[in-house]
């Protein structure tokens, strides 16, 4: 595959974020080539799919960068083998694992007719609604439940919701307690079904136990799409496109070589220098860029506004319980200290006065003391208020000389002495 040297004739909206620094935000404004879509996911641990993940954000890239110079040709390819025109239909893909409908609405936004697939759970929780959410002019994209665990002889194809069972009852009650319209008559004379031009799924090898129907499904969705030249009698088969971050090396390549063994696949990888410049310079945006669009950079201040927010209520609640703690803790520790003295009161014959007790004496002599010094106020006291203007009239007359008034102070002492006195006197 050669670079393009041709400048992309769509224009390009600002490059979304990286899927793991988004995984908590519930509801994203993802910019996709001159469109944006409005994407829900959940991180509370329902489901690996519930979430945008790295793979599919590179395998929607990819596919859009390869789209006219290889894709549309195969599909042109396999309508000329059948003696049609390109135009007699549009080109069909399938998504296996489609998690929250990236790979899938991405495709569609290109004008491809997309089946978007998962297990019920995720279908349910996010795909259904991303797809609803999100209609792509021209474009038919629908969510429909495949579970890869099921043989392809138990497949429903007529089904509106699910392709492998449960059966149309259960997934007709999800839809209504879910609010989704039913498929009228229309949408299902235009039900994208097989046969497929394309195949494509992204960070679906992470289990040993799965890999294997992974490819079992991939195998099947390849055969029924199959298209014979009527000229040549030349079998073309639809491209299949994987692309997932290498987590398990060994579980990756053991899926791999089985794919060539196993199911007679032709499997190729591509490299990084494959991508065209456009796509580079697309996924690289983020890095040059120092001013995010308006739209990403509120939603990220709402973000982070809002995990501050919750944080703090956190930090709070547990401030709060610690101290309600630390009042047990320190009521506890005075309770049995008190039970402590009186028992050794008890043994010592002596009586011991409990915090309580004790609160009401200071409290009583709080009470003496502020009728002491309401009865004694300056104006009561003329002894001390006179030895106290000779004192400053000393001080005023001797400003370098202070040791002058060392008579002045000692009388101006002994009265203030005397009034504590009787202070003391009114307590007892």
């Amino acid at each position: 595959m050669r670079r393009s040297n041709k400048k992309a004739s769509t224009s390009l909206n600002a490059s979304p974020l990286p899927a793991h620094e988004t995984k908590d935000v519930p509801l994203l404004s993802y910019p996709f080539l001159s469109t944006t879509f409005s994407l829900k996911q959940f991180n509370d641990g329902r489901g690996n799919g519930t979430g945008l993940w790295l793979g599919s954000q590179c395998l929607s890239l990819y596919l859009a960068d390869i789209e006219k110079r290889e894709l549309l040709k195969a599909v042109k390819a396999r309508r000329k083998a059948l003696g049609q025109p390109v135009e007699a239909s549009k080109p069909k893909a399938v998504e296996l694992g489609s998690g929250i409908g990236l790979g899938a609405l991405a495709l569609a936004s290109l004008g491809w007719d997309v089946l978007a697939t998962d297990v019920s759970l995720i279908v349910e929780a996010v795909l259904e609604t991303n797809v609803a959410q999100n209609p792509q002019a021209g474009s038919v994209v629908q969510a429909r439940e495949l579970d890869w665990s099921i043989g392809p002889s138990a497949w429903n194809w007529d089904n509106s919701r699910s392709i492998t069972p449960p059966g149309s009852e259960q997934s007709e009650t999800f839809a209504q307690q879910r609010n989704l319209p039913e498929l009228s008559d229309d949408i299902n004379s235009t039900r994208v079904s097989p046969p497929f031009d394309l195949i494509f799924t992204s960070d679906t090898i992470f289990s040993a136990e799965l890999a294997p129907h992974l490819l079992r499904t991939i195998h099947h969705l390849v055969q029924i799409s199959e298209v014979i030249c009527t000229k040549t009698g030349q079998v073309l088969y639809p491209p299949a496109y994987l692309a997932l971050e290498n987590r398990d090396p060994l579980l990756v390549e053991k899926t791999l070589q089985d794919a060539k063994d196993a199911w007679g696949f032709e499997v190729s990888r591509t490299p990084h220098l494959k991508f065209s410049q456009d796509l580079v310079n697309h996924l690289s945006d983020r890095i040059t860029s120092t001013s995010p669009d308006s739209a990403r950079q509120s939603t990220l201040d709402e973000h982070v506004r809002s995990r501050i927010q919750a944080e703090l209520s956190r930090l709070q609640s547990e401030e709060e319980h610690v101290r309600l703690q630390i009042e047990a803790e320190l009521e506890k520790e005075n309770l049995d200290k008190e039970a402590e003295l009186a028992n050794k009161g008890a043994e010592d014959g002596k009586s011991t006065t409990s915090s309580a007790a004790l609160a009401e004496e200071l409290e009583e002599v709080q009470k003496r003391a502020e009728r002491f010094l309401e009865r004694k106020r300056m104006d009561d006291l003329p002894e001390v208020k006179e030895k106290q203007e000779a004192l400053l009239k000393c001080y005023s007359n001797n400003r370098t000389t202070s040791l002058d008034c060392w008579s002045e102070v000692e009388e101006f002492k002994q009265s203030v002495a005397s009034l504590e006195k009787k202070f003391v006197d009114t307590l007892r």
